[in-house]
């Protein structure tokens, strides 16, 4: 593969290797993606799709690590997959699954057949959603197997790529796409390996191609990486001023579209709980994302003390991971009495034990009052438990990264009650017969784990929060984020839960931010009960930021393009200065123009061909002529005082002329 534009291709090293070089590439972009990759993979071996365990481990893997999967691929097709894992059959998705990674096919065919068949099964289990299973998530489920053979896909930043360095995309189609990537990627995991002097593997190249894509305007989105090449915004220290003393624990950042509101949450994601990242403090303690139940708990703690010994329940209740899980996860008050009644139910037969069993029989009875670890019990520690088992014998290995303290989560329309706190899910097992599952959202989950790890803090990102029915969302839990009724305070408040009926409380390390784009007029006013409750910060467009471009000075241009839409609309709806951010020729201003720009006012002034020609000028709003043939033919239909516009598409020197004029 040749580069045809050498230069960008060693401006994109001379970004990335600094950054690969430094402490911060893996505390945050590598470390997350080599963790998410082995829990998967783990999951994925042929002896764990063997087991009849596999469903239920590879579901609660993909619940740990569901924020850096949403990172990796997209939340809808991660949403997607889980919702599907929950209602297939084991024996169908596993033997897709062997199929794929282990068949005898070449690469293209597997992928097409896994893709075609699993798609079938979407329009079976999840016909309302017309939806298909992503060559991204698929392409994750083969680089978790095998790091060293297979990378993970996104097309946006492989496209920002191959244009930027003046390459030609991979052909085919499909699975023949995703072959035709793996020899399109060769030359570049090449040249970087000499550019870094050591070996680069696949991970190392995905994190080449996102620090690409992150150099171009269109790739600034949110995710875990907060790379220290970017501009930092500088209503940064207002927000942390408000948030670090802290005067609320609630803001909301709110302005025009396009004035970084994300942006600025990303970074201050970054810098907020920059302190507590990196390598743990070595003290064990149990992992929220980990997903343990109680009888795992138990296994867990027997097993530390001794794989092969026996104990009576009450020895267990001074265990310390046993005391923090049943504080935290637990309604009932007498431990050990809770711990005598856990033990049976997973418990291999006993015909002098009469109750209702449950697998795993993690459990076996060594006479009447002490109970030890059964051999499918070790087996299920030593397997099934494998992470949280590691991590606990080696505490300080563990990397804390951004994603373990922060959620982000973008507000919809249809964004309900049960996604976001807890909602009863159907769930099919294996004799094909339908239960109901409590099943925990996001801010329940976020509260959770930042209770029982009051040391650190925890942030909440509601991206677009007022797009979606703020009562619905929040439901009676909207009287929880007031600061004064938070966990610790004077007036701190637990309400239960109309499903689990367990105590839900805010704790006081738990801090939100959210954005709003003033300029949605396809919703509803913010709800007054959640004005009441948080701060707002004003972001407005910054023309500062501009620099001129050929000669064009965009940030008079911008000035001046909002002073009008001020004038006829009002402050609410100016136009951020995002729009202008990383143009690198006029070639990027004549895209964004036409297809960011006017198109958004075209919105706002919709069907109001004149005062959309008033604030983009005579130049870029033409006047239509009706020729007198087309009047004859439309007779009394046609209107001879109305006055018809159209949107005039300049090039080159005209379109640059245009913009000079209305610049002023």
């Amino acid at each position: 593969m040749a580069f045809g534009n050498e230069a960008a291709f060693q401006e994109s090293l001379q970004v990335f290797v600094p950054f690969a070089r430094s402490d911060q590439y893996g505390l945050q972009e590598r470390d997350y993606k080599v963790a998410v990759l082995d829990d998967v993979g783990q999951a994925l071996t042929e002896t764990a799709l063997a087991s009849p365990d596999f469903l239920p481990n590879l579901q609660k893997v993909l619940r740990r690590k569901l924020q850096v999967f949403n990172n990796l691929t997209h939340f809808t097709d991660t949403g997607d997959f889980r919702n599907y894992l929950d209602q297939v059959a084991r024996k169908r998705i596993g033997a897709l699954l062997q199929e794929l990674l282990y068949g005898q096919e070449d690469l293209a065919k597997r992928i097409d057949t896994f893709k075609r068949e699993v798609d079938a099964d979407y329009a079976r289990y999840l016909p309302s959603r017309k939806k298909s299973i992503h060559l991204g998530l698929i392409s994750l489920l083969l680089a978790a197997r095998f790091p060293e053979r297979y990378i993970i896909y996104r097309s946006s930043p492989i496209q920002e790529a191959a244009q930027r360095w003046g390459t030609e995309l991979p052909e085919g189609s499909g699975g023949g796409w995703y072959a035709s990537y793996l020899d399109w990627i060769k030359p570049v995991q090449a040249r970087l390996s000499k550019a870094l002097g050591r070996s680069a593997d696949l991970i190392d190249v995905h994190s080449f191609l996102w620090v690409t894509y992150s150099q171009s305007g269109y790739g600034k989105t949110w995710g875990i990486i907060n790379m220290k090449h970017e501009p930092r915004p500088s209503e940064l220290d207002r927000l942390l001023e408000i948030m670090a003393e802290p005067r609320t624990r609630n803001v909301v950042l709110y302005g025009p579209p396009g004035t970084g509101k994300t942006y600025v949450a990303r970074w201050f994601a970054g810098e907020f709980l920059q302190a507590q990242l990196g390598p743990a403090d070595g003290e064990t303690h149990l992992d929220p994302d980990w997903g343990l139940t109680w009888h795992e708990v138990i296994a867990l703690a027997m097993y530390q003390r001794d794989p092969d010994g026996v104990f009576a329940p009450g020895a267990l209740k001074d265990d310390l991971l046993v005391q923090e899980y049943f504080a935290r996860q637990t309604q009932a008050t007498d431990i050990v009495k809770s711990i005598c009644i856990t033990i049976p139910i997973y418990s291999i037969p006993d015909e002098a034990i009469r109750t209702m069993r449950r697998p795993p029989s993690l459990f076996r009875r060594s006479d009447p009052r002490k109970w030890g670890l059964s051999s499918e019990g070790r087996e299920y520690v030593e397997t099934a438990l494998a992470e949280p088992l590691a991590a606990l014998k080696e505490p300080q290995s563990r990397v804390r990264q951004l994603a373990d303290f922060c959620e982000f989560v973008t507000f919809h329309q249809n964004f309900a009650y049960e996604e976001f706190i807890e909602g009863l899910k159907p769930l099919t097992d294996e004799e094909g017969q339908v239960r109901y599952q409590v099943v925990e959202g996001i801010f329940k989950g976020i509260c959770r784990r930042a209770e029982s790890d009051s040391a650190n803090r925890y942030l909440l990102i509601l991206d677009e929060i007022n797009r979606a029915n703020i009562a619905k969302v929040f439901g009676e839990l909207i009287t929880l984020l007031e600061d004064d009724k938070r966990l610790g305070q004077p007036n701190e408040l637990r309400l239960r839960l109309p499903y689990s009926q367990r105590t839900l409380g805010v704790p006081q390390n738990l801090y939100i931010v959210g954005t709003m784009n003033t300029a949605d007029r396809s919703i509803a006013l913010l709800d007054l009960a959640l004005r009441r409750r948080f701060t707002f910060v004003e972001l407005m467009p910054d023309p500062t930021l501009l620099e001129p471009l050929e000669g064009l000075n965009l940030a008079a241009l911008l000035t001046r393009l909002n002073q009008r839409i001020t004038a006829l609309i009002d402050r609410d709806h100016q136009i951020g200065h995002s729009y202008f951010l990383d143009l690198r020729n006029v070639d990027d201003l004549h895209f964004v123009w036409y297809y960011r720009i006017v198109p958004l006012l075209q919105e706002y002034f919709y069907n109001d061909g004149e005062r959309l020609r008033a604030v983009l000028g005579a130049d870029f709003v033409q006047l239509v002529a009706v020729d007198a043939v087309t009047q004859q033919a439309l007779g009394e239909l046609y209107e001879v005082e109305s006055i018809r516009y159209e949107i005039a598409l300049l090039q080159g020197e005209d379109f640059l002329a245009a913009l000079q004029r209305l610049s002023g």
